[in-house]
């Protein structure tokens, strides 16, 4: 067998299965095997390589079909050496949930002899990643395996990553200890991801890749950036607002709000922002009501420090037109107060590299007309933790 692809014409899928029983002469009483299911051991580290191991319900879907129309397609099992009595111990590859329907069913029948025993196909594998392969093409697509999810390629690549794989081709084995190539070079990484993914899990579609990725990129490893929710961030800045911005204790958590991406500031965040205006009468930094907007960048897996710092002058740009828009304007009158629907604008913290590494949230200052300068956003990093009570304004000239 190849390093590459396990050979089809051994491969348990249902199909193989079948075209090897029709095309074959004799092939069944010459491949397949009747063990005593005692004789294979639980379930290993080598025998599921799913997120979750072996699932339950997919158990008891198996469990009708089994007891109609018996084990239609054996399990494969490699063997892994002889106990004390003699008999040979086995441990599966492939077909862990009809292993676990087939021992479900002889502890609930004990003296049912169509339960003793189990259909095998016994394998032998020259390393970790040919049998990782075969396991990966087993799962692909068909029944009676359950299918492999994006989840389960994600643990598995994610393992690979951090441990390594015996006998992998280079481009898999090359990805052991790689994670830093995800600070340093995450574009060139992408790729390199993907031509192993396409190895790895030949089953899946290229857009089932890219999400195995985007996970692997963006979650399962330290980046360059950090990633945040609405919820972390909303309850990091109250944290620090709390022990370093002058006033911040006082802010008022209605008045609070969270924005992702330039494309959610419009039909998320400015509703938000109105209607807490609307209920809370103007704004006021002595009871809290002041309108508080916290923007980060959700998609930057792949991207550059240049590509967050346009993003973020781009929200900036983008609230600025907002507090100036015409229906403000109407609303005013011949109020000489000026009306807004933000007052102020932090940045949470997403940098890692140590050239501009960030701490603590940024506050955006304003310009000698009254507006949220983007030119005075810090690019080179910042640590607003440091002196405890923050000038932002000053921190940033």
């Amino acid at each position: 067998m190849g390093a590459e692809s396990p050979q089809k014409e051994l491969l348990m899928k249902e199909s193989t299965y079948n075209t090897n029983v029709q095309s074959t002469p004799n092939w069944i009483p010459n491949n397949v095997k009747d063990i005593d299911l005692y004789y294979i051991e639980p379930e290993s580290g080598k025998t599921q390589v799913r997120q979750g191991g072996t699932d339950s319900t997919h158990v008891e879907q198996l469990t009708h079909s089994i007891v109609t129309f018996g084990q239609k397609v054996p399990v494969t099992v490699e063997n892994s050496g002889t106990r004390h009595d003699g008999t040979t111990i086995y441990t599966i590859v492939d077909g862990n949930h009809r292993y676990a329907t087939i021992l479900k069913l002889r502890k609930n029948n004990p003296k049912d002899a169509r339960w003793f025993n189990i259909k095998v196909i016994v394998r032998s594998f020259k390393n970790d990643f040919e049998r990782l392969a075969y396991q990966s093409d087993a799962n692909a697509h068909e029944t009676p395996a359950k299918l492999s999810s994006i989840s389960d390629a994600v643990v598995t690549l994610k393992d690979i990553i951090l441990n390594g794989i015996d006998g992998a081709p280079p481009a898999v084995s090359k990805l052991a200890g790689s994670s830093q190539m995800n600070f340093s070079n995450p574009n060139k990484y992408k790729k390199e991801l993907n031509a192993a993914s396409k190895l790895l899990f030949p089953g899946m579609s290229a857009r089932q890749r890219a999400k195995v990725i985007r996970d692997i990129q963006g979650r399962q490893l330290p980046g360059k950036f950090g990633r945040h929710t609405a919820g972390s961030v909303r309850e990091d800045f109250l944290l620090w607002a709390k022990e370093c911005l002058d006033g911040g204790e006082f802010l008022n958590g209605d008045f609070i709000h969270t924005v992702k991406n330039f494309n959610y500031i419009d039909w998320q965040l400015v509703a938000r922002l109105f209607s807490a205006r609307a209920e809370g009468g103007p704004s006021s930094s002595e009871d809290g009501n002041e309108n508080v907007a916290i923007i980060y960048y959700n998609e930057v897996s792949n991207k550059t420090n240049s590509d967050l710092d346009d993003h973020r002058r781009k929200m900036v740009e983008l609230l600025n037109r907002r507090n100036n828009s015409w229906f403000l304007k109407s609303v005013r009158g011949n109020s000489k107060k000026k009306v807004a629907i933000v007052d102020r604008i932090f940045i949470a913290p997403q940098k890692r590299e140590s050239t501009c590494a960030e701490t603590g949230f940024f506050e955006v200052p304003k310009n000698s007309k009254g507006e949220f300068s983007c030119t005075l956003i810090m690019t080179n990093g910042w640590d607003t933790t440091e002196d405890m009570v923050v000038d932002v304004a000053n921190a940033a000239k």
